[in-house]
């Protein structure tokens, strides 16, 4: 039940992230309410998960893949920029998110 509490509040973390790019400032009602909405489930589950996992372990997992899934939906969905550097940067933190699971695991 753990990863489900975890996955689940990166997956409303995500959505979250996205509703917010699609609300335009809250001027859009549905992504403005799915944003809210997403949050609040986030976390919900994000404070269940550290009832299984070390604080420390849940953060650095939650903020690095929702940094991570958020910049490269960016990049595909809205045509952000990319260059070597961001591309370097998101690897870096998919490989620290990577060691720190190895250590806790």
């Amino acid at each position: 039940m753990a990863y489900v509490y975890l996955i689940s509040s990166l997956v409303f973390a995500f959505l979250s992230n996205l509703s917010v790019k699609l609300a335009r400032g809250y001027t859009r009602p549905i992504p403005t309410i799915s944003a809210f909405v997403s949050y609040a489930l986030c976390l919900t589950c994000l404070t269940l998960s550290v009832n299984y996992f070390e604080v420390g372990f849940v953060y650095a997992v939650w903020s690095g893949v929702t940094v991570v899934s958020t910049a490269v939906i960016g990049i595909l969905f809205f045509q952000e920029t990319y260059n070597k550097l961001k591309i370097m940067s998101i690897l870096m933190i998919i490989a620290g998110v990577v060691l720190l699971h190895m250590e806790t695991g």
